[in-house]
């Protein structure tokens, strides 16, 4: 009983410890559709497509890295730009604010 206690104890403990890592999602304050591409400071680049006016995507996995975030809507002639460092055990939101010129924002939270 003792080992069985134990166990689950230490199974708990390194659980708690995992490192997961970071997410990403997109979410489209304004009404077009918005094509989002996340270039890291090292590899290739990801793109998130044809996220509709009014909704978010789920999260996806991203490494660890430091990444500029473009947004390509169209019609505009300055897409929004940020920069941002992802780390782990945090989930991150790309924020295409509604407003008269497109901007963008990153929020984040923990895991």
């Amino acid at each position: 009983m003792k080992r069985l206690i134990t166990l689950l104890l230490v199974s708990l403990v390194l659980s708690a410890c995992t490192v997961k890592p970071p997410s990403v999602r997109v979410r489209n304050e304004r009404v077009g559709k918005i094509n989002v591409q996340l270039q890291p400071r090292s590899g290739p680049s990801i793109n998130i497509n044809d996220v509709l006016g009014g909704t978010t995507t789920g999260f996806r996995e991203i490494p660890q890295d430091s990444y500029r975030v473009q947004g390509s809507l169209s019609g505009e002639t300055n897409p929004p730009d940020v920069n941002f460092t992802a780390d782990n055990d945090k989930n991150y939101t790309i924020v295409i604010v509604a407003g008269a010129s497109p901007t963008m924002r990153v929020d984040s939270e923990d895991k």
